[in-house]
């Protein structure tokens, strides 16, 4: 697998995220986000957007269970099989490769 610079990632994901969020700000509220806004609490909506956030974590987690069962089986499937070709071996050792990744991931 190729290393990735998360910095570089995040910099090229995040910084478009932020003013797509700025500009619904704008369409939705008039304005951007600011400090002191009336009748608004930024304590109680920070809550609410990390119960959100708890909710996906959860989803991402039982979907990656699915995946990590359907690797495990389709490994018990391919490691029965007879490989004619380089490539075939070669997609069991990349196959082997994700299939500890997902497991180190639990």
């Amino acid at each position: 697998m190729n290393k990735i610079s998360i910095f570089d990632r995040l910099k090229c994901e995040i910084l478009p995220l932020l003013e797509r969020r700025r500009k619904k700000g704008i369409e939705t509220y008039g304005h951007e986000l600011t400090t002191w806004v009336d009748n608004k609490s930024a304590i109680i909506d920070l809550q609410e957007e990390l119960v959100d956030a708890l909710v996906y974590a959860k989803e991402i987690e039982l979907e990656m269970n699915e995946i990590l069962k359907t690797l495990q089986e389709l490994m018990i499937e391919v490691e029965t099989y007879e490989y004619p070709s380089r490539i075939g071996c070669l997609a069991v050792v990349r196959a082997r490769k994700i299939l500890k990744y997902f497991t180190a991931c639990r």
